[in-house]
């Protein structure tokens, strides 16, 4: 794809929504890559992201993802992937089967993030279908997902742009949520630049500042060892809080986790409870500690992600039924 194209495609999705974030008080950044939205992709959007915020007053917990085409692919692979970076995802145009063939067990990711996706009857490369099967699946496990089927083809309706914009301004992240479920296959970042060789320039990659991908919300995951069987390799989590200090970890392969903690989850005066496939792994009161709090907001360059403690616990066993995460319905983030 030629910068000239790229250019043009971005100035199309941009001229259509100008309007609508002035009107809701939005801020509205389009980035460009000729380098399609894998690992290039994601370190100009969240290089992009830090510029803007240190340029304006962007609420942390507002900031929200849409694209259209390959925008559109890249916007349910964050969701799948990245989901606790955004409020919501609206991906216009893009999928692939996810329920299925395509990331089948990531995919479940997607309960992280409310999404609103658009799609037109007349899609090329089964796009329409696709849909079709990820919205019967996210509406089955109650997901806060909507996706509109369109009379049209390949395009950006302007007609549901509001619809779009007010769903997510309904969905403010919520980084404290009741239940993640945590994804990890043979890496849990992304730590060097794609390669095509369509592509003629070389480009930096700082690999002291890989993309994480390792965290979903209060939980995060480990790399497993170097001599992990290949059919163990991908390793998955849900985990949900139970109220009362207690979580519940259901998993599959992962052998150490670590939990974050708030004062909007947890008491901390008494003892907080984590079992993990029916055993108890950890039981003991955490004291909150300053150097917790601004970890992750230093490594994620992300104000917004603020939490007072956090414990790791040791795994040895795997659920013998890995459950279908379920949604709570209309914004299950908050």
């Amino acid at each position: 794809m030629s910068a000239a194209y790229a250019t043009k495609a971005s100035l199309s999705g941009i001229m259509l929504w100008l309007p609508i974030v002035e009107k809701k008080g939005m801020i509205l950044v389009a980035p460009l890559s000729e380098r399609g939205w894998g690992a290039i992709g994601n370190s100009i959007l969240f290089s992009l992201i830090s510029w803007t915020q240190r340029q304006f007053n962007i609420d942390p917990d507002r900031i929200y993802l849409t694209g259209h085409s390959m925008g559109g692919h890249l916007s349910h692979r964050s969701a799948i992937f990245l989901g606790d970076r955004w409020g919501a995802v609206s991906p216009m145009s893009g999928g692939y089967d996810y329920v299925d063939k395509k990331y089948p067990k990531a995919s479940r990711g997607m309960i992280n993030v409310p999404g609103y996706a658009t799609f037109g009857k007349k899609e090329p490369y089964n796009i329409n279908e696709y849909n079709h099967k990820i919205d019967k699946w996210t509406t089955e496990n109650n997901y806060d997902w909507i996706h509109v089927e369109k009379p049209g083809g390949h395009e950006i309706y302007s007609d549901e742009l509001p619809k779009v914009a007010d769903f997510m301004l309904a969905r403010p992240r919520n980084l404290y949520r009741d239940r993640v479920y945590g994804y990890a296959g043979t890496s849990i970042v992304y730590n060097k630049p794609g390669k095509n060789p369509k592509w003629s320039k070389q480009h930096a990659w700082n690999a002291d500042r890989p993309i994480q991908r390792s965290t979903s919300h209060w939980l995060r995951m480990y790399p497993l060892s170097k001599d992990t069987p290949k059919e163990n390799r991908q390793q998955r989590v849900w985990a949900e809080y139970e109220g009362n200090n207690h979580f519940k970890l259901t998993s599959e392969n992962a052998r150490r986790v670590r939990l974050y903690l708030h004062p909007k989850m947890v008491d901390f005066s008494k003892p907080i409870v984590v079992t993990a496939n029916g055993e108890t792994v950890f039981d003991a009161k955490v004291e909150p500690n300053l150097e917790t709090m601004i970890e992750l907001v230093r490594e994620f360059d992300d104000r917004g992600r603020i939490f007072h403690a956090a414990i790791e616990v040791d795994i040895s066993t795997d659920a013998e039924n890995f459950p279908e995460p379920r949604g709570t319905g209309v914004n299950s983030g908050g």
